[in-house]
C-alpha cells in the first residue's frame, strides 16, 4: 500500500478517500488532518466529482486523534495548551468543512463482526442517518450527510 496518508481514487464521478494508517488504527495525526483537508479542498472545487466516500484502510475506520502526538504535545512548556488549542481548532474546522462540502460525503467503515460500530469515530461531522449491511466476513456501516 502507498505511503500517502490519505489515498484518493476517482471513478465515475465518485472520489473515494482512504485514511491510510492501518498500523495506527488510522489515527488522525497532524499530518493526516492536513492531508485530509487538502484532499477535501481539491475535491470541493472539482465539479466533475459528485460524491465523496471516506473509508479507512484495514480493520478500523479511524481510531480518533493520534494519542502519541497528543502526549508529545504535553511536553511543551505550557503543558500542551497551545498545541491542543491549535489541534482542536484544525480538527473542528475540518469536521465543519465536511457537511459544508458541495458534494455529499459518505462515511464507510468496515469492521470485524465482533466490534460493530466501534470504527466510526469521525461521523460526528455528518448526521445520524445510518445504514448497516452485514456480510459473512465483515460488517459495513454507512453514515451520510444530508443532500
Amino acid at each position: 500500500m502507498s505511503d500517502e496518508l490519505v489515498l484518493c481514487d476517482v471513478a465515475e464521478q465518485v472520489a473515494v478517500l482512504t485514511l491510510n494508517r492501518p498500523g495506527a488504527a488510522n489515527a488522525l495525526s497532524d499530518a493526516m488532518l492536513a492531508a485530509l483537508k487538502a484532499r477535501l479542498e481539491a475535491i470541493a472545487v472539482d465539479q466533475a466529482i459528485k460524491v465523496v466516500v471516506i473509508r479507512g484502510a484495514g480493520k478500523v475506520f479511524c481510531g480518533g486523534h493520534d494519542l502519541k502526538e497528543m502526549q508529545a504535545g504535553r511536553a511543551a512548556v505550557d503543558g500542551g495548551a497551545a498545541y491542543f488549542a491549535d489541534l482542536f481548532t484544525r480538527c473542528g474546522a475540518l469536521m465543519q468543512m465536511i457537511p459544508a462540502m458541495p458534494q455529499p460525503v459518505e462515511w464507510v467503515s468496515a469492521t470485524q463482526p465482533s466490534t460493530p460500530g466501534k470504527s466510526a469515530s469521525m461521523p460526528e461531522a455528518s448526521t445520524s442517518r445510518a445504514m448497516k449491511r452485514a456480510t459473512e466476513a465483515e460488517q459495513f456501516t454507512l453514515v451520510s450527510t444530508p443532500i
